[in-house]
């Protein structure tokens, strides 16, 4: 038994009603696949910019183990066991001070500026030391760890390095060498592989360092971040936690020993297997997002399946007879309906109001089973033949006799458990004769059998979900009352 709202009454006890449904599940799901295409947008924007970084990454670590080739060609490491010579810088004087450099690498980072200042023609960087800073870091970093790539201290990225030194920029570019000589191959190296950063004409300021790491696989580390300034922040972000982790880097780098030379192929080894590392995480990557993209498909489609679903059952109306004579029911009243087994295709009545009538079940609103887990649905569908024929509620049948007083013989209508997608229909009645029924007692209004003739079409109350307990208490159709009255239909059959 379901709930309904009268939406016409045609009289003589027939209306048009709209079946309600119970959407609190399905509004749910709804709510949830909204708010998942909502962050799809956001996790995707990661997901990309993650996949740019490792596909940096790739590119960087190739062009590392082409270094180390290089540098075994062309005699760099004499012996297998040498370590990475220390080169000498391009300039000895520094430009600013006039003075000698104080630190060799200073001269490196400043050939690496002015040459990649040349490349970019009109789009001049402006050197700041912020992020010169941000790139000495860096390479600290990644020579204590003995790694490449972009990811650094708390797997931290560049943009978030470049936030926790207080400084905003609306984007930020970072290009990185390994194992290069000179400030020329790094720039050749960058304009073959990350062109679009490095040219970027949005970048307007630059911070570059060069570090020598004789412990390191590739020795020679090189790093340049840009950046299109923002506004500058009141206060640091929540990303602290990566300046932390670099100013714990800083004070303690000094205070660790050398490692053991390695051997040249170990540096071969570690120069593949850091390529091997980048084309996993660049595959991984890109897998993360083809996979978050069929995700995105298979939602969308659940929920265009879901709103269609709701706007579909929003709108259901059938046509109903009122099981006994009445024909008050206003219009928008809420009623209770009776499902007779094999549901709407074979028929839907208004529940009998006799104060006669035994109230089966408290009457709720239907559920989608799309709204409820595969499980409860299967769980459903298998009960469900079996509780139509040992348990049943309702049926239509016809009065083949009025009997004497013991109440009338009569025959019911066969149906069957609804079938579907891999779902036979069952018999619900079991063999026959237990379709004919026996003496079943007329609950009525206040006339009870008085209203009732042979061969009318009944509908049939099994009390208690007993098969032995059957109770006339309605019309399949045309309902009579009880004061003799005959419905339209029979007036028109009568002319």
């Amino acid at each position: 038994m379901g709930l309904a709202v009268i939406v016409s009454n045609y009289g003589e006890s027939y209306y048009r009603i709209r079946l309600l449904y119970d959407f609190t599940s399905l509004d749910r799901e709804i709510t949830q696949l909204q708010q998942q295409k909502t962050d799809y947008y956001k996790k995707m924007f990661l997901a990309q910019r993650d996949l740019i970084l490792v596909q940096n990454n790739c590119a960087v670590a190739g062009a590392a183990l082409d270094a180390v080739i290089a540098q075994y060609i062309a005699g760099l490491i004499q012996k297998l066991n040498d370590l990475p010579p220390q080169i000498e810088p391009p300039e000895e004087i520094d430009p600013i001070t006039s003075l000698p450099y104080e630190d060799s690498a200073l001269a490196f980072a400043q050939d690496l500026f002015d040459r990649v200042n040349d490349e970019r023609g009109a789009n001049t960087l402006t050197r700041m030391d912020t992020l010169d800073s941000v790139a000495k870091n860096f390479l600290l970093y990644k020579s204590q760890t003995n790694t490449i790539g972009h990811f650094g201290a708390g797997y931290s990225t560049p943009e978030q390095r470049v936030l926790a030194k207080a400084y905003s920029a609306e984007r930020v570019g970072e290009c990185l060498s390994f194992g290069r000589t000179t400030a020329q191959g790094v720039v050749a190296e960058w304009l073959k592989y990350d062109s679009a950063t490095l040219l970027d004409a949005e970048f307007t300021e630059a911070g570059c360092a060069y570090r020598f790491s004789p412990w390191h696989s590739f020795g020679y580390l090189w790093c340049m971040v840009l950046t299109k300034p923002g506004e500058t922040p009141d206060t640091v972000s929540e990303e602290s936690v990566v300046q932390e982790a670099v100013e714990e880097l800083e004070t303690g780098i000094n205070q660790t020993p050398l490692p053991k030379e390695k051997e040249m192929t170990e540096r071969l080894g570690k120069a593949a297997s850091e390529y091997a590392k980048a084309v996993r995480a660049r595959t991984a990557a890109e897998n993360k997002i083809t996979q978050m993209m069929a995700e995105r498909l298979n939602r969308d489609a659940r929920l265009a399946k879901l709103q269609a679903l709701k706007t579909r059952l929003s709108t259901v109306e059938l046509n109903a007879w009122s099981a006994d004579y009445n024909g008050a029911l206003p219009v928008g009243a809420t009623i209770e309906t009776v499902e007779i087994p094999g549901y709407f295709e074979t028929g839907i009545n208004i529940r009998p109001y006799g104060s006669s009538i035994p109230v089966q079940m408290p009457c709720g609103k239907l559920r989608p089973a799309d709204s409820m887990t595969p499980e409860l649905t299967f769980f459903n569908l298998a009960m469900e033949p079996g509780h139509l024929r040992w348990k049943p509620v309702w049926r239509y049948g016809s009065i083949t006799d009025m009997g004497s007083g013991n109440g009338a013989t009569v025959l019911l209508d066969e149906v069957q458990s609804r079938e579907g997608d891999g779902l036979d229909a069952l018999a619900i009645d079991p063999a026959s004769p237990a379709s004919i029924l026996y003496n079943v007692p007329f609950r009525y209004l206040h006339c009870h059998e008085d209203a009732f003739e042979v061969g009318d079409a009944v509908l049939i109350l099994f009390e208690g979900f007993n098969r032995d307990t059957p109770k006339i208490v309605g019309f399949k159709d045309h309902p009579r009352s009880c004061n003799g009255r005959i419905s339209w239909r029979e007036l028109w059959d009568q002319d």
